[in-house]
């Protein structure tokens, strides 16, 4: 079941991906729906994949091996 409600949680979470699926398929369904599609314009131009990435990192150890990575290109 895909509701406004799960949606909010999922993005709140940083499950970004899932939440922009279930706002298009609201959307969808209410095409002039304007909340939505201020959701859906949010991240319109965002590299969404990175966002959550960044947004999930919890662990110390995350943060390691980006700092790892990036001292790689440095």
């Amino acid at each position: 079941m895909q509701t406004l409600t799960i949606a909010k949680i999922l993005e709140g979470q940083g499950y970004f991906i899932e939440a922009l699926k279930i706002y298009k398929n609201l959307l969808e369904e209410e095409p002039e729906n304007k909340e939505l599609q201020q959701y859906i314009k949010k991240y319109k131009n965002k590299n969404i994949k990175v966002l959550e990435f960044f947004t999930r990192m919890k662990k110390d150890d995350d943060y390691i091996k980006l700092e790892r990575w990036l001292s790689k290109w440095n």
